[in-house]
């Protein structure tokens, strides 16, 4: 009995960079590296992933979801490590044969992304994001990672695209 294996599955959603670690979210159930081998957290995904593939890309569409920089340290708190690095190899633990892709830095989508190369390069425009705690971001704008379980490898790559139809 054949099945449809899905071949690109992206996770849209906000990174926020004030908890100082990574992580993304569908629906109401948050990821990171605190409960991405929780069983009970994770039992979603592990359904997904029967329908996925050494063919499936996984796109983490949050910002900084790859990150593993030290969100930097302030008045009242110190250096955190953000942890993406964990979070990408405890999804590929259940996406074990796909490609996993997420941003170091910012994930925005400018208009014509399944046309623009650079369309996940993120850059805001907001005077908060000036402040000097967003340095190791803006060091890092347009670089993304890719991990794979297969290969056992956590590597840097450029900035990820979509094609017209949606692939990554």
């Amino acid at each position: 009995n054949k099945r449809n294996l899905i071949k690109n599955l992206w996770f849209d959603s906000h990174g926020h960079y004030g908890n100082r670690y990574s992580s993304f979210r569908v629906g109401t159930d948050q990821f990171s590296y605190k409960n991405i081998h929780d069983s009970n957290a994770i039992q979603y995904l592990h359904t997904i992933a029967k329908y996925c593939d050494d063919k499936t890309n996984i796109g983490l569409g949050s910002c900084y979801a790859g990150a593993d920089f030290y969100f930097p340290a302030t008045d009242s708190t110190p250096a955190t490590r953000m942890n993406g690095d964990s979070l990408m190899i405890g999804l590929g633990d259940i996406f074990n044969k796909s490609a996993i892709y997420a941003s170091e830095s910012w994930v925005m989508a400018k208009p014509g992304i399944f046309t623009n190369k650079f369309g996940f390069a993120g850059y805001p425009l907001q005077k908060r994001f000036k402040d000097s705690v967003y340095a190791p971001v803006w060091q890092r704008i347009g670089k993304w990672r890719q991990y794979s379980k297969k290969d056992g490898e956590l590597k840097s790559i450029p900035t990820i695209a979509l094609d017209r139809s949606g692939n990554i």
